[in-house]
């Protein structure tokens, strides 16, 4: 896929009315498609939302960029139905926690195993 599919978020902040690229990641992040340290989500990497992007040897950074076609649907989706997509946020977020909930009890058994091994 050529670099014209995907978007800076400065780029989709400007179809939103000039909307900062912090905000975009904001928005990114509500929706699930990137974390709070600002890198993108298993979903959003699984599905190809996004890929890194070199800025350039002056620069010497990467970056995340997002594919429009993909990406742009997800964003609308939650402005035009917000007691849904809330819904669902909550949802997700339950999972989350779940998950979190199970990998730390499985870190648990794993001490107690190897205390037991002494």
């Amino acid at each position: 896929m050529s670099d014209d599919q995907y978007l800076t978020q400065t780029q989709i902040g400007k179809r939103y009315g000039n909307m900062s690229a912090q905000k975009v990641g904001k928005w990114l992040q509500r929706v699930g498609l990137r974390n709070a340290d600002g890198s993108p989500t298993a979903k959003a990497i699984d599905g190809g939302f996004c890929k890194e992007k070199y800025a350039g040897e002056e620069r010497n950074i990467w970056f995340w960029i997002w594919h429009a076609a993909k990406t742009m649907p997800v964003l609308e989706e939650s402005l035009q139905n917000p007691a849904a997509f809330a819904a669902a946020q909550k949802e997700r977020a339950a999972k989350e926690q779940a998950t979190e909930e199970v990998e730390m009890e499985d870190d648990e058994i794993e001490d107690e195993e190897l205390k037991g091994g002494e």
